[in-house]
């Protein structure tokens, strides 16, 4: 090699470091890096087209703008949740004042007389089973608060009323990029379509991203973490993500709502990958209003869970499980790393031990020592081999059976989380507006006896007699175009608590079958390692 060849590979190799350490070690975005290269160069994403020093100065004004911009993101968030719990304090202050105006206006006792006893006696025990609950009835009761209501029709795709396998297979490796990390894209296979492409990591979060935007209430199957180093070309990692990802597309097509999304269509479906680029861009752009007049379903026909104290109540209480979950599951994830960790180098030490044991047998043997002696050697050598053995298998189960279990449950449960998270800013939404009109109302009806300046719907049959003395009446009629966006918020909302509801059974129910199956595969294996663990203390046991 000449010097001239020395020198740019020298060159090539300072670039690839300092790209590492700046960009890919400091888990900075790497596809907004090569854009913001391709924005200032022509060809930018080729490292050869860049200088050492032209290539360190790139890096450090990405940095810092990258750094700024994040820094305002912060700013903002800050400045937003200040205004919310702002907004969340007055909006309490109102409802205690709508609480207590309702109080006072209750009927007076001569009018309750007159009410039906019947109907009076039904009241009170339907008010009691709800104080009272039967634990054993807990599902029928909130089965008993779901109802159907009318939506638009879902337009259907290629992919409804068809049964399709999608195989996920054929990893393979490209190194060609900028960052000289490269990524690995796999072969998606549709059957009976005979659909094949290939996507990467980054089109899967781009899928997933969109459902999530598109369906914002419904249970999207999560994707394997982001890994950033070499390690995320190592076989055992890619054989590891490529298992999760099949997960991913298996319940994604298996749910007819998201097959007649477009996104998954143009993701199963498009072989030149920049036509399908173009058109995931173009999706993403679209606007998406969360109004329940815009809800589309196949039938025509969406399930709500009523919004009331109690099932708000135990939606929450579901919030709070999966939240502690979560952080569990965190607990656990870092204690079964650092056993995996300290089982290797308790492993290496009694590799090294029975080395040890198997020199000392050696050398005592060719001096002709002892018998025993030699003997206690020889067993002290065969039982730290045993147990290295026993050790590396038990640590190869745990960390596929029972630390690779947990990872997925974790990112189901993060999943999961953020249907709560869209659902509770949803609920917050429609109780502070909800708030604002009551106090609108209360301001019309005290200031004005003028009922043409409330705002009623002049198609609207209504006794002004009534209109006037009955406050629980006039607040339903008065601002009707008000009322009408209230309703949507309220039927959006426990259109939502629906979604939370089922995806909550769903999730318990599917949980409950893969743990058994998952430690069923998990005692079978293991208990090998302890039958073998006793077979070496009946050894020790008999030497003495």
């Amino acid at each position: 090699m000449s010097d001239n060849e020395e020198n740019i590979q020298d060159q090539l190799y300072l670039k690839q470091e300092l790209l590492k350490e700046e960009i890919i070690a400091k888990e900075y975005d790497g596809q907004k890096f090569l854009e913001y290269c391709v924005n200032l160069k022509e060809n930018g994403d080729d490292m050869n087209n860049w200088t050492y020093d032209e290539l360190k100065s790139v890096v450090e004004n990405f940095v810092a703008e990258y750094n700024s911009e994040l820094e305002k993101k912060e700013e903002q968030k800050k400045k937003e949740t200040k205004e919310e719990n702002k907004k969340e304090k007055e909006n309490k202050e109102i409802y205690k004042e709508n609480i207590e105006t309702e109080r006072l206006d209750e009927p007076k006792k001569e009018e309750k007389e007159n009410i039906d006893k019947d109907t009076q006696n039904q009241e009170e025990a339907t008010n009691q089973n709800i104080k009272e609950p039967n634990i054993n009835k807990e599902k029928d009761i909130y089965e008993s608060k779901i109802k159907e209501l009318p939506c638009k029709l879902l337009d259907r795709s290629i992919l409804n009323n068809k049964e399709i396998k999608v195989i996920i297979k054929d990893p393979k490796t490209n190194d060609k990029s900028l960052l000289s990390q490269g990524y690995t894209n796999y072969e998606v296979y549709t059957e009976p379509s005979c659909w094949s492409v290939r996507r990467r990591y980054s089109d899967f979060t781009l899928l997933r991203n969109l459902l999530c935007k598109f369906y914002p209430r419904y249970f999207i199957p999560p994707l394997p973490e982001k890994k950033i180093g070499g390690k995320r070309f190592e076989p055992n990692f890619i054989e590891k993500r490529m298992r999760i990802l099949q997960i991913f597309i298996n319940e994604i097509t298996c749910n007819e709502t998201f097959k007649t999304n477009d996104a998954l269509v143009s993701f199963l479906s498009m072989g030149d990958h920049n036509t399908f680029e173009k058109k995931m861009k173009e999706l993403n752009s679209k606007s998406f209003n969360q109004s329940f007049e815009d809800i589309k379903t196949l039938t025509g026909k969406v399930n709500i869970l009523q919004q009331d104290t109690e099932s708000d109540a135990f939606l929450s209480k579901v919030s709070v499980y999966y939240k502690n979950q979560k952080q569990i599951f965190s607990k656990l994830s870092t204690s079964l790393k650092n056993l995996y960790r300290n089982t290797q180098t308790v492993c290496q030490n009694m590799e090294e031990i029975g080395k040890c044991f198997e020199e000392l047998e050696k050398i005592n043997n060719n001096m002709n020592i002892e018998k025993e002696i030699i003997k206690s050697y020889e067993i002290l050598k065969l039982f730290f081999q045993e147990m290295k053995r026993i050790s590396e298998k038990g640590n190869e189960i745990i960390h596929e059976k029972i630390k690779g279990f947990f990872k997925i449950q974790k990112l189901k449960t993060n999943s999961f989380i953020e249907i709560f998270d869209s659902r509770e800013n949803l609920r917050q939404k429609y109780y502070s507006e909800n708030s604002k009109l009551l106090l609108k109302k209360e301001k019309l009806y005290a200031s004005t006896k003028d009922i043409n300046k409330w705002e009623i719907n002049k198609e609207e049959t209504i006794d002004k007699p009534l209109l006037l003395r009955d406050k629980k009446y006039a607040f339903g009629i008065m601002c009707s175009k008000e009322n009408q966006i209230i309703e949507s918020y309220k039927n959006l909302l426990e259109s939502c608590n629906y979604n939370f509801y089922t995806s909550f059974k769903n999730l318990t129910k599917e949980n409950v079958k893969t743990f058994v199956d998952n430690m069923k595969r998990f005692a079978e294996l293991v208990y090998p390692l302890l039958s073998d663990g006793l077979e070496i203390g009946k050894k020790l046991k008999s030497y003495i």
